[in-house]
């Protein structure tokens, strides 16, 4: 069992700021009507919101998938089904 997101939770202002460095992040920036700096400048605006946000939406998830009483991400496995050689 595996679970992925759309998007890219780990993303920082200086992460974004390393990707529009280069030449595909410019393009992308372009593609949306914008210059890599504005970008950069709004993920740097916006970093304490979506950080909390962020932690929010993983707990929640968590919570979710492992249950909210349950300590540890770990699931208790079936036991092994006894074989008998007749």
């Amino acid at each position: 069992l595996s679970y992925g997101v759309q998007f890219h939770a780990e993303i920082t202002p200086d992460t974004l700021a390393g990707w529009m460095e280069r030449e595909r992040g410019q393009r992308m920036a372009a593609a949306v009507g914008r210059t890599p700096e504005d970008l950069v400048d709004e993920v740097r605006r916006r970093d304490a919101f979506t950080r909390a946000a962020g932690v929010s939406l993983v707990g929640r998830w968590i919570d979710g998938v492992v249950g909210r009483d349950d300590p540890t991400p770990r699931r208790q496995r079936p036991a092994a089904k006894a074989t008998s050689a007749a």
